[in-house]
């Protein structure tokens, strides 16, 4: 078996030999700051006082105990040198909660400045993103790359950011955004009214009911898909469905659903036919997008759609794939600030009414 340069293979395993304390990923990080910390605690109440250079090698011992128990692959080497980089800060942590008179309350836990830069990129990146301009691919999302070009490519490598090559643009990933949605909750910062409002996510198999009745309230009783046919394909197909649930009441405000497949052309047997859907299938055909009453007027529509489609544009390769639906003749105008092509009328016949094929690349 072939082995690539600077990788070892333990346990099944490839491992990096010269991976970098920087390509952790912030969770990671955080967890070997408290590890470091505890061990050095430890060293100083045995002491009473700060743990020399000769103790540097017990408490990293103690450090990768824990590192490799999580399952964390980093040469010790790596973790070696930031803990005599931050090992200041240690002690000044340990002073301070050691002070006469200092409670819990008065007690202030400082981040390392590599990961303060960090955080407050990917925040930054995320709050200051914006949707490509491109009339076809509206639904991405670009952000300027001024920022620090080190933490960037450190963003990079761990699959938070993608970075164009020849590019004034960064993208930021789906694992990207979801970081960066929980350090907004961690540093008490808002999102977007929509992001606040409401979760987007998968539908789940409880939520089939609700998923039923919004499709009989959203589309004519001709038009609705019978409760038989959306039971068979939440079943078969859940990952095919993206849910807007709001955040007060728990209950599923919009949503869209569709199956994937190789065809190009839409028929109206994918409403009835489960059975139809191909997990490697490169195109999707949607079959309905909905939003309740209470909840129109909002942009809700388009950000579910938008959020539908970043998430299986990144499931797919360069090579990308189509999205394919039919609206109304009232509805081509919004389906087409979505980014969808007007393809003309569809041979569609699905409720006994006309229909417009609509289209799109991912």
């Amino acid at each position: 078996m072939c082995i690539m340069k600077n990788h070892i293979m333990v346990d099944g395993q490839l491992l990096q030999t010269n991976k970098k304390y920087s390509q952790l990923k912030l969770r990671q990080k955080e967890k070997i700051y408290q590890w470091m910390f505890e061990a050095y605690k430890k060293r100083y109440l045995e002491l009473g006082k700060g743990p020399g250079d000769s103790e540097d090698e017990s408490i990293v011992s103690d450090v990768m105990e824990h590192i490799e128990k999580a399952g964390i692959w980093i040469p010790e080497s790596e973790v070696y040198k930031h803990y005599q980089s931050i090992k200041a800060n240690l002690g000044k942590r340990m002073n301070k909660e050691s002070a006469p008179g200092k409670g819990p309350s008065d007690k202030v836990l400082k981040k390392p400045r590599e990961q303060a830069i960090e955080e407050l990129t990917m925040m930054l990146v995320y709050l200051t993103r914006f949707q490509e301009s491109n009339e076809y691919c509206r639904y991405i999302e670009n952000s300027w790359k001024q920022y620090d070009y080190d933490t960037i490519e450190a963003l990079t490598e761990r699959e938070m950011l993608y970075l164009p090559p020849k590019s004034w643009c960064i993208y930021m990933t789906e694992q990207g955004k979801a970081e960066a949605r929980r350090l907004l909750k961690e540093y008490g910062i808002c999102d977007t009214d929509l992001m606040e409002r409401f979760e987007f996510r998968t539908i789940l198999q409880s939520e089939t009911d609700q998923a039923i009745a919004m499709e009989q309230e959203c589309f004519s009783p001709n038009e609705a898909c019978s409760p038989e046919h959306m039971t068979e394909r939440i079943q078969k197909a859940p990952e095919s469905f993206l849910v807007a649930v709001d955040k007060d009441t728990g209950l599923i405000a919009g949503l869209v659903n569709g199956l994937s497949t190789n065809e190009y052309k839409f028929r109206d047997e994918f409403f009835t036919n489960a059975d139809l859907y191909d997990p490697a299938g490169r195109n999707i055909m949607i079959l309905g997008l909905e939003v309740l009453p209470e909840y129109r007027g909002q942009g809700l529509a388009r950000e579910i759609m938008f959020q539908f489609l970043r998430r299986e544009h990144e499931k797919r390769d360069d090579d990308g794939g189509m999205v394919f639906l039919t609206c109304h003749k009232e509805k081509v105008k919004m389906y087409q600030k979505m980014g969808f092509m007007d393809r003309g009328i569809s041979d569609s016949t699905w409720g006994g009414v006309e229909w417009h094929d609509m289209s799109c690349r991912i």
